[in-house]
């Protein structure tokens, strides 16, 4: 024998609409990210901000222990490849 109790929750219907205003922008920025064409190399500053590094000297740790194929410079920019972002997350640049 099981009782079925149904709750009843108060939510305030303008914090209701402040989330779903949340919602919409996040999914909108989803979307947006999408039609941009993604590219294979990437600035330090973007592979900083995928690997959630905030410390420059900490990304020039790392950087130091890349091969050479996955880092280019152009015009004194330094690129990252994009398959570095996998590689960090399996650990390859960690001590």
């Amino acid at each position: 024998m099981s009782e079925q109790t149904k709750t009843l929750i108060a939510i305030d219907p303008g914090a209701l609409k402040e989330i779903n205003r949340k919602l919409d922008e996040v999914l909108s920025m989803n979307s947006r990210h999408h039609e941009e064409p993604e590219t294979e190399w990437m600035p330090n500053k973007e592979f900083m901000r995928a690997v959630s590094i905030k410390a420059y000297n900490t990304f020039a740790k790392i950087r130091d222990k890349m091969p050479d194929s996955l880092k280019r410079e152009v015009n004194r920019k330094q690129y990252i490849h994009r398959d570095a972002i996998r590689l960090y997350f399996e650990g390859m640049f960690s001590d």
